[in-house]
Protein backbone atom coordinates (compact mmCIF):
# COMPACT_ATOMS: atom_id res chain seq x y z
CA UNK A 1 0.00 0.00 0.00
CA UNK A 2 1.20 3.20 -0.89
CA UNK A 3 0.83 6.19 1.21
CA UNK A 4 0.67 9.50 -0.45
CA UNK A 5 1.82 12.21 1.85
CA UNK A 6 1.49 14.96 -0.72
CA UNK A 7 -1.37 17.07 0.22
CA UNK A 8 -4.39 16.91 -1.97
CA UNK A 9 -4.80 19.73 -4.39
CA UNK A 10 -7.68 22.01 -3.37
CA UNK A 11 -10.73 22.17 -5.62
CA UNK A 12 -10.21 25.82 -6.51
CA UNK A 13 -6.67 25.26 -7.51
CA UNK A 14 -7.52 22.11 -9.38
CA UNK A 15 -10.35 23.80 -11.34
CA UNK A 16 -8.99 27.36 -11.35
CA UNK A 17 -9.23 27.89 -15.10
CA UNK A 18 -12.78 26.63 -15.29
CA UNK A 19 -13.85 28.71 -12.30
CA UNK A 20 -12.18 31.77 -13.75
CA UNK A 21 -13.93 31.16 -17.02
CA UNK A 22 -17.25 30.69 -15.20
CA UNK A 23 -16.78 33.92 -13.26
CA UNK A 24 -15.92 35.80 -16.47
CA UNK A 25 -18.98 34.35 -18.15
CA UNK A 26 -21.20 35.38 -15.22
CA UNK A 27 -19.69 38.89 -15.27
CA UNK A 28 -20.28 39.07 -19.00
CA UNK A 29 -23.93 38.04 -18.58
CA UNK A 30 -24.37 40.54 -15.78
CA UNK A 31 -22.83 43.36 -17.81
CA UNK A 32 -25.02 42.50 -20.81
CA UNK A 33 -28.19 42.43 -18.71
CA UNK A 34 -27.21 45.66 -16.90
CA UNK A 35 -26.53 47.32 -20.26
CA UNK A 36 -29.90 46.17 -21.60
CA UNK A 37 -31.60 47.39 -18.42
CA UNK A 38 -29.89 50.80 -18.73
CA UNK A 39 -30.87 51.10 -22.41
CA UNK A 40 -34.44 50.11 -21.61
CA UNK A 41 -34.59 52.66 -18.79
CA UNK A 42 -33.23 55.35 -21.11
CA UNK A 43 -35.97 54.54 -23.65
CA UNK A 44 -38.60 54.68 -20.90
CA UNK A 45 -37.14 57.99 -19.68
CA UNK A 46 -37.12 59.45 -23.22
CA UNK A 47 -40.72 58.31 -23.72
CA UNK A 48 -41.70 59.79 -20.33
CA UNK A 49 -40.02 63.10 -21.23
CA UNK A 50 -41.94 63.20 -24.53
CA UNK A 51 -45.13 62.44 -22.62
CA UNK A 52 -44.35 65.23 -20.12
CA UNK A 53 -43.82 67.70 -22.99
CA UNK A 54 -47.10 66.60 -24.60
CA UNK A 55 -48.91 66.88 -21.26
CA UNK A 56 -47.48 70.36 -20.69
CA UNK A 57 -48.79 71.43 -24.10
CA UNK A 58 -52.15 69.87 -23.30
CA UNK A 59 -52.15 71.58 -19.91
CA UNK A 60 -51.48 74.98 -21.49
CA UNK A 61 -54.32 74.38 -23.99
CA UNK A 62 -56.62 73.32 -21.16
CA UNK A 63 -55.67 76.42 -19.16
CA UNK A 64 -56.56 78.54 -22.19
CA UNK A 65 -59.87 76.68 -22.49
CA UNK A 66 -60.51 77.14 -18.78
CA UNK A 67 -59.82 80.86 -19.06
CA UNK A 68 -62.10 81.08 -22.10
CA UNK A 69 -64.84 79.07 -20.35
CA UNK A 70 -64.57 81.29 -17.28
CA UNK A 71 -65.03 84.28 -19.53
CA UNK A 72 -68.04 82.62 -21.16
CA UNK A 73 -69.51 81.79 -17.74
CA UNK A 74 -68.98 85.38 -16.61
CA UNK A 75 -70.73 86.64 -19.76
CA UNK A 76 -73.57 84.16 -19.19
CA UNK A 77 -73.96 85.40 -15.62
CA UNK A 78 -73.99 88.99 -16.87
CA UNK A 79 -76.54 87.97 -19.51
CA UNK A 80 -78.70 86.29 -16.85
CA UNK A 81 -78.57 89.45 -14.75
CA UNK A 82 -79.39 91.53 -17.83
CA UNK A 83 -82.31 89.26 -18.74
CA UNK A 84 -83.56 89.31 -15.17
CA UNK A 85 -83.55 93.12 -15.10
CA UNK A 86 -84.95 93.30 -18.61
CA UNK A 87 -87.82 90.96 -17.63
CA UNK A 88 -88.40 93.04 -14.51
CA UNK A 89 -88.51 96.25 -16.54
CA UNK A 90 -90.73 94.65 -19.18
CA UNK A 91 -93.04 93.40 -16.42
CA UNK A 92 -93.26 96.89 -14.98
CA UNK A 93 -93.86 98.34 -18.44
CA UNK A 94 -96.53 95.68 -19.13
CA UNK A 95 -98.28 96.55 -15.88
CA UNK A 96 -98.14 100.23 -16.72
CA UNK A 97 -99.77 99.57 -20.09
CA UNK A 98 -100.15 102.09 -22.89
CA UNK A 99 -100.15 105.81 -22.23
CA UNK A 100 -103.41 107.71 -21.83
CA UNK A 101 -102.47 109.93 -24.72
CA UNK A 102 -102.18 106.87 -26.95
CA UNK A 103 -105.51 105.43 -25.71
CA UNK A 104 -107.30 108.75 -26.22
CA UNK A 105 -105.81 109.12 -29.67
CA UNK A 106 -107.06 105.66 -30.60
CA UNK A 107 -110.56 106.44 -29.23
CA UNK A 108 -110.71 109.66 -31.24
CA UNK A 109 -109.59 107.89 -34.44
CA UNK A 110 -112.23 105.18 -33.86
CA UNK A 111 -115.04 107.78 -33.87
CA UNK A 112 -116.85 108.23 -37.18
CA UNK A 113 -115.99 111.47 -38.99
CA UNK A 114 -119.26 113.25 -38.22
CA UNK A 115 -119.56 112.02 -34.60
CA UNK A 116 -118.77 114.37 -31.72
CA UNK A 117 -117.08 113.35 -28.49
CA UNK A 118 -119.01 115.11 -25.74
CA UNK A 119 -117.39 113.86 -22.57
CA UNK A 120 -114.51 111.59 -21.64
CA UNK A 121 -113.36 110.48 -18.21
CA UNK A 122 -110.72 107.95 -17.25
CA UNK A 123 -109.68 106.28 -14.04
CA UNK A 124 -107.43 103.25 -13.64
CA UNK A 125 -108.03 101.10 -16.67
CA UNK A 126 -111.61 102.30 -17.23
CA UNK A 127 -112.62 105.03 -19.68
CA UNK A 128 -116.15 106.48 -19.55
CA UNK A 129 -117.32 108.58 -22.42
CA UNK A 130 -120.29 110.15 -24.12
CA UNK A 131 -120.55 110.86 -27.82
CA UNK A 132 -123.17 112.17 -30.23
CA UNK A 133 -123.64 110.14 -33.42
CA UNK A 134 -126.07 110.72 -36.26
CA UNK A 135 -127.43 107.20 -36.43
CA UNK A 136 -127.10 103.75 -34.89
CA UNK A 137 -124.89 102.60 -37.77
CA UNK A 138 -122.28 105.14 -36.65
CA UNK A 139 -122.58 103.83 -33.09
CA UNK A 140 -122.08 100.24 -34.29
CA UNK A 141 -119.09 101.35 -36.40
CA UNK A 142 -117.55 103.09 -33.37
CA UNK A 143 -118.05 100.02 -31.15
CA UNK A 144 -116.57 97.76 -33.83
CA UNK A 145 -113.52 100.02 -34.22
CA UNK A 146 -113.00 100.16 -30.44
CA UNK A 147 -113.15 96.38 -30.07
CA UNK A 148 -110.44 95.97 -32.73
CA UNK A 149 -107.93 98.17 -30.87
CA UNK A 150 -104.97 96.43 -29.22
CA UNK A 151 -105.09 98.65 -26.14
CA UNK A 152 -108.76 97.94 -25.35
CA UNK A 153 -109.54 94.83 -23.36
CA UNK A 154 -113.35 95.11 -23.39
CA UNK A 155 -116.01 97.67 -24.26
CA UNK A 156 -119.67 98.39 -23.57
CA UNK A 157 -122.03 100.91 -25.18
CA UNK A 158 -125.60 102.03 -24.52
CA UNK A 159 -127.84 104.55 -26.22
CA UNK A 160 -129.23 107.21 -23.90
CA UNK A 161 -132.97 107.78 -24.20
CA UNK A 162 -133.46 110.36 -21.40
CA UNK A 163 -134.43 113.76 -22.80
CA UNK A 164 -132.67 115.62 -19.95
CA UNK A 165 -129.32 114.38 -21.19
CA UNK A 166 -130.05 115.69 -24.66
CA UNK A 167 -130.95 119.07 -23.20
CA UNK A 168 -127.74 119.14 -21.11
CA UNK A 169 -125.64 118.60 -24.22
CA UNK A 170 -127.87 120.75 -26.46
CA UNK A 171 -128.43 117.92 -28.92
CA UNK A 172 -131.64 117.48 -30.88
CA UNK A 173 -132.69 113.80 -30.55
CA UNK A 174 -134.09 113.84 -34.09
CA UNK A 175 -130.71 114.81 -35.56
CA UNK A 176 -128.33 112.77 -33.38
CA UNK A 177 -128.24 110.01 -30.81
CA UNK A 178 -126.18 110.21 -27.62
CA UNK A 179 -124.31 107.04 -26.73
CA UNK A 180 -122.54 106.32 -23.51
CA UNK A 181 -119.58 103.96 -23.70
CA UNK A 182 -117.32 102.25 -21.20
CA UNK A 183 -113.92 100.91 -22.23
CA UNK A 184 -111.52 98.82 -20.22
CA UNK A 185 -107.95 99.27 -21.35
CA UNK A 186 -105.14 96.83 -20.85
CA UNK A 187 -103.62 98.60 -17.83
CA UNK A 188 -103.62 102.19 -19.09
CA UNK A 189 -101.49 104.71 -17.23
CA UNK A 190 -101.36 108.47 -17.11
CA UNK A 191 -98.61 110.30 -18.97
CA UNK A 192 -96.10 112.17 -16.82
Amino acid sequence: MEINLIPKEPFVVKHFKQLLLLICFILLLMSISITQYILQQEKILAHAEERVIALKKEKSLLEQDIAYNRGVLEREEELKEYRKYKALIEGIEANRGPSWAFVLEEVSTALPDHAVLLELEGEGNRVLGTAAVYNLTDAAYFLDQIENLDTIESSYMRIIQESEVYEDYHVDPRQAKIVEFTLYTKGARGDD
